[in-house]
């Protein structure tokens, strides 16, 4: 049971979302109290209570206050044989507002004035005494008048007490000297027979601590305390705390944190606020990382001396705005950069201006603003040769190449990592060598050079292994894998993602983890292995979402709406992918937008909805005009061409492929080269222009035979293109044989939208040879195919659009005739 669980921090959030994903197969009863008026719309929680209610398992009991008659049972719930008249029973609801908290502390208060006392074996109400006795008409004068029965002393312990917050260790307690220690064991006695006090024992510590029944009056008593005394008290329970060490309990930190801050001791709050993130970001709990550095940053700006103040104040702040780029927080993170700009101008901090412009660079580029990135590590690297730091001026020379490198601007990016490699080498700092060679190794991948780029991964992984950095050993496979994943060689690509993955396992590096995930998952989805695929990709998602990586969220759910859309598992695709939107607005990735509105086109062309499609490609390039991604403008023209080419375009279809291929070829992007080979290939067929479709196949053909890449996803298109092209030859034989080969690879990747097409085809080309029978039958099958597409699909106007489509009609009407074909042949 959780009560309150409108004040749940965000890391019981995240296990409570993780939780509800497995609850389902477990035999556990969870139940879960919160005020609805607490829950704003854009609290995290509001998001769980949504996702929950959609849940078969999930059952929203609503507790409304009590009526007249409700009060009735309740009460005599609570105190039975009662002989009470019902004008009472008005009364008490009349005076709670039908609240039970509220009604079961004014039957306490009615108990303690013996207004309602026991006679003859049953409960009566003193209606003379009731009538001459001011009732509290509020919950806090209720609690309140409840404590007029104890002492001076007990109530004065009870201030103190409250002090230290919802729940209190008794040794603390007994340090504070809030009473002597015999009286100590007696009012606690008291308090927890009167269910004031919780008595409970850490299984942490196997102390015993107390914690208030009801945390309202703990706020309450803490509210009415004398504030000087109570700032007092504050410093004197952090002092106890703090000598008292961390070792056996780290929420200790916490705790002093909280102490120091109320007592107004401005030094050592900054000082455990500074610690408190520290342990807070080995939680991954990001929200309360960031609030315990605006604590830091509050309580430098309270220090006395003007210069501590600017430089304590600088040192959170810088390590706010690094942690917001670390969870992908760019806007938040440049907000706070610039902050720090700003409090150093004109000032003798030239390392740290230097340090903010090199890691503005940074971020700009995470936002894919890469004129910005590099204004500001020019910026940087004139202010670290001025300082003559050579290791900076390196290090800043190495994420100008990243930029570069990122920007399509290789030269450059080769002459900024040379720079940089060659003042590593003159320091003899290995660590920074090995980043270097990884960078350049990246770059050769980049540029499908990929036995360099393979020799300086590798160079670069046996220094990182030499150094025993388990780390960077398991990043450098990593990118391994990713070499000889761009290399078609996807085995050996998930052989390193998995070697990767168990070092990462073993350090317990999440982040890292969460880029391993993703990588099988693609991986596996180009092999046609979705099962593993949607496995991994399922196991990136809620590591991501437990840690709050939330930039990579984003791209997994955009792996697996992918995995779900060569399924065929349109709705679920949809689903991913707007999910993945959702996050890519929300942190302006920019990349990541324009890679989901390409997908989401692609859907929605194969869901026939030419509109959305058309509305997609327009939000898409308006962002890639701001980004200059002209790997992502291939993908907009291609689906343009193909959207041109259904309306019957065909010329203009054609130039918006040509201008596709030329932007390929500038990037030389071989897998874009051989889909686009593909599309022309189709879009000539279906102008029966057999000699220019024969062109682009073969040189698609070159593709296929190149055993230096593998293009598996593609063949099936491959082989039903090369069907279509005999057949138009007349070479039937061929024809069927190649579309068999098609069907045989495209069942072998699951790819039920292809599957139906090639069973069309094959209809036709039976038909055409007057095999009626085996015409009827695979047109049957395609159509087999279609119906269980569509059932996947919820949306009803989706469902019938998707039906509509032109190839989908002439499917139906191919079947109809074989089969009138077929029954006219048996009537004959």
């Amino acid at each position: 049971m959780i009560d309150n669980l409108q004040w749940a921090d965000s890391q019981t959030l995240r296990f409570l979302s993780q939780f509800g994903q497995e609850i389902e197969k477990s035999k556990i009863f969870l139940a879960l109290a919160f005020r609805p008026e607490e829950i704003t719309d854009i609290a995290p929680l509001k998001e769980l209570m949504n996702q929950w209610g959609k849940k078969r398992w999930c059952k929203h009991v609503k507790l409304d206050r009590l009526d007249c008659q409700k009060t009735k049972t309740f009460v005599c719930s609570k105190l039975l044989k009662e002989r009470f008249p019902e004008d009472f029973f008005s009364y008490l609801h009349q005076n709670t507002s039908g609240n039970p908290f509220f009604l079961s502390e004014l039957l306490k208060y009615l108990l303690e004035k013996n207004i309602i006392c026991l006679k003859d074996h049953g409960w009566e109400v003193n209606s003379e005494k009731l009538g001459q006795t001011v009732v509290p008409h509020s919950m806090e004068a209720v609690l309140l008048k409840n404590l007029g029965r104890y002492d001076p002393e007990t109530l004065g312990f009870l201030n103190g007490v409250a002090v230290m917050g919802k729940r209190f260790d008794f040794e603390l307690v007994k340090k504070l000297n809030l009473v002597t220690e015999k009286d100590l064991s007696k009012i606690l006695f008291i308090l927890v027979k009167d269910q004031v006090f919780i008595k409970r024992e850490s299984p942490l510590r196997g102390r015993v601590y107390y914690q208030f029944a009801n945390q309202g009056l703990q706020g309450l008593l803490y509210q009415k305390f004398d504030e000087k005394k109570k700032v007092q008290l504050h410093g004197k329970i952090a002092e106890l705390l703090e000598e008292g060490g961390f070792e056996e309990d780290e929420e200790t930190i916490f705790e002093v944190e909280h102490h120091y801050l109320k007592s107004h001791h401005h030094q050592k709050a900054y000082q455990y606020a500074l610690l408190s993130a520290e342990k807070m970001a080995q939680r991954f709990a990001n929200q309360e990382v960031l609030q315990y550095l605006g604590t830091a940053i509050e309580a430098a700006s309270k220090f006395k001396d003007e210069e501590e103040v600017k430089r304590k104040k600088l040192e959170a702040l810088m390590r706010r705005a690094d942690f917001h780029k670390q969870i992908g927080e760019l806007n938040q993170a440049l907000k706070d950069y610039k902050a720090i700009l700003r409090l150093t101008k004109n000032s003798p901090y030239l390392r740290m201006i230097a340090e903010t412009y090199n890691d503005l660079g940074d971020t700009y580029r995470l936002k894919h603003d890469y004129k910005k990135g590099l204004s500001c590590l020019k910026k940087a690297l004139g202010l670290r040769e001025r300082i003559g730091d050579s290791l900076q001026i390196a290090n800043t020379l190495h994420n100008m190449g990243l930029i570069y490198r990122i920007d399509s601007q290789y030269r450059k990016a080769l002459w900024a990592y040379q720079k940089a490699l060659h003042i590593y080498k003159s320091l003899g700092n290995k660590f920074y060598i090995a980043s270097t060679l990884n960078g350049m190794g990246e770059l050769h991948r980049i540029c499908h050079r990929y036995e360099q780029a393979k020799n300086l991964l590798q160079k670069a992984l046996e220094i990182k292994q030499e150094l025993d950095n388990k780390e960077e050993i398991a990043r450098g496979l990593n990118n391994l894998g990713a070499t000889h994943f761009d290399l078609g060689d996807y085995g050996q690509a998930i052989n390193y993602y998995l070697e990767s993955l168990k070092l990462n396992e073993k350090i317990n590096n999440k982040k890292e983890m969460t880029f391993n995930l993703e990588n099988l998952a693609e991986a596996y989805r180009k092999t046609g292995d979705y099962e593993n695929s949607l496995k991994y990709g399922q196991k990136g998602l809620e590591l991501a979402l437990e840690i709050d990586f939330t930039e990579r969220a984003g791209r997994i759910f955009k792996e697996l709406g992918l995995t779900y859309f060569e399924l065929g598992h349109y709705q679920k695709a949809y689903e991913d992918f707007y999910q993945a939107r959702t996050i890519a607005n929300k942190i302006i990735d920019k990349e990541l937008q324009v890679l989901i509105l390409i997908n989401l086109s692609k859907l929605f062309m194969i869901l026939n909805d030419n509109q959305r499609v058309e509305k997609l490609l327009e939000e898409s390039l308006r962002i890639i005009n701001t980004i200059n991604d002209d790997r992502s403008l291939v993908g907009v023209y291609r689906i343009k061409s193909w959207l041109r080419n259904k309306e019957g375009k065909s010329e203009e279809s054609i130039k918006l492929l040509n201008r596709a291929m030329d932007l390929a070829k500038q990037a030389d992007s071989q897998e874009d080269l051989f889909t686009l080979n593909l599309d022309f290939c189709e879009i000539l067929l279906n102008l029966k222009e057999e000699e220019k479709a024969k062109k682009y196949l073969n040189v698609a053909a070159r593709f296929m035979r190149d055993q230096s890449a593998g293009y598996i996803s593609l063949e099936p298109e491959f082989f039903m293109n090369l069907g279509r092209t005999e057949w138009l030859s007349g070479n039937l034989s061929e024809a069927e044989r190649d579309f068999q080969i098609a069907l045989e690879k495209a069942n072998k990747l699951g790819r039920p939208e292809l599957l139906w097409q090639i069973h069309h085809l094959l209809a036709k080309l039976f038909f055409s040879k007057h095999d009626f029978e085996k015409a009827y039958k695979e047109s049957e099958k395609a159509g087999n195919i279609v119906k269980t597409l569509s059932e996947n699909i919820r949306d009803e106007k989706l469902r019938r659009s998707y039906l509509e489509d032109q190839r989908k009609k002439e499917l139906l009407s191919d079947l109809k005739n074989a089969a009138k074909v077929l029954v006219g042949n048996l009537e004959a």
